[in-house]
């Protein structure tokens, strides 16, 4: 509970990056248990602001439609009041710098190797909304691409697979440091 508080009073919102298959999801459900910060599931959240799934709106209007739709969400939340985890989505790459990096945030990156993420998104759920998933080298050669960029909005990187609550350990841990 001391923890709780401490980290409360020091963090608003807890920004986890990281590609798709990251862990993001997972990390944030098993750190919402640790902190008093509500988790807000990024897919979820944008599949009720649309109307509709992310993979049925990426089909219908397009991914550039969709990391739209992504950007304007992430925002909205960040600027609502409250503690929470948030999940920057995967397209956050495209837009998410330094300089417009929340102010009352703190950025985790959620780093591991390309082709790890690669085999976690093909065994994990169909519905993933990215047509870099069908051709393994591109996936990669892109997830590579946006590694600067996760970089440098992190305070905490986090390398390497993690069972989601030894994350949300080590990710307390370093928020308390």
């Amino acid at each position: 509970e001391d923890s709780k508080e401490m980290c409360g009073s020091l963090v608003q919102i807890v920004v986890l990056m990281g590609a798709m298959g990251s862990g993001k999801s997972s990390t944030g459900k098993a750190l919402s248990e640790l902190l008093p910060h509500e988790f807000v599931d990024n897919d979820a959240e944008l599949a009720r602001r649309l109307g509709m799934a992310t993979d049925a709106y990426s089909a219908m209007y397009g991914i550039d439609a969709l990391h739209r739709e992504e950007h304007g969400m992430f925002a909205a939340v960040c600027r609502e009041k409250g503690q929470k985890i948030v999940c920057a989505p995967g397209s956050s790459a495209e837009w998410l710098t330094p300089e417009s990096f929340p102010g009352n945030a703190i950025g985790v990156w959620l780093d591991l190797a390309p082709e790890v993420l690669w085999e976690r998104i093909h065994f994990g759920s169909p519905l993933r909304p990215h047509l870099l998933l069908a051709d393994r080298d591109a996936f990669c050669s892109e997830t590579r691409h946006r590694e600067p960029h996760y970089r440098s909005c992190a305070r905490i990187i986090l390398h390497g697979e993690y069972s989601s609550p030894a994350v949300a350990a080590a990710l307390l841990a370093a928020l308390l440091q």
